[in-house]
């Protein structure tokens, strides 16, 4: 069977809690914990290039409450 070199494979091992989360997220968007990982990684991505940009802020609106995010690595 032939491999498809355009994906990267990754073996990742969670704590179950953590497994369990993410878990329930997908049942609730109807999808597949390794779509919720995608979608996660993507805006970790977004959330990186925004902390590297100047004058740009990666901020969270909750209501009326603003919350900025700072990315560390």
């Amino acid at each position: 069977m032939p491999v498809d070199t355009k994906l990267k494979r990754y073996n990742l091992a969670l704590p179950h809690e953590l497994f369990d989360q993410l878990e329930a997220i997908a049942e609730e968007n109807h999808t597949t914990v390794v779509e919720v990982l995608r979608r996660f990684i993507k805006l970790g991505l977004v959330a990186v290039k925004a902390q590297k940009e100047e004058n740009t802020t990666f901020l969270i609106r909750e209501g009326e409450k603003e919350r900025e995010i700072l990315v560390i690595f």
